[in-house]
């Protein structure tokens, strides 16, 4: 399922004309909305990552997500 929440961190990226797929933590806060969390690395050889990840955020082109913002997250599992 697809969500919207809040990234409680920065969402880094360089514009590249691509949507990024970002791996997050995700947990449903006290407010009753999502908040997500970036792992650590992002690389495609990261596995541990992967692993710890429990959603992805669909990052579009541009630089990022900011702090607070809202971003569209695909929850995992």
């Amino acid at each position: 399922p697809s969500v919207v929440a809040v990234a409680d961190r920065e969402l880094s990226r360089r514009s590249d004309g691509k949507v990024h797929l970002m791996r997050v933590e995700a947990e449903f806060a006290d407010d009753g909305r999502c908040h997500v969390v970036p792992v650590r690395a992002q690389g495609s050889h990261q596995l541990a990552a992967t692993a710890m990840a429990n959603a992805i955020a669909v990052v579009p082109d541009g630089d990022g997500i900011s702090a607070g913002d809202d971003v569209a997250v695909l929850l995992l599992g």
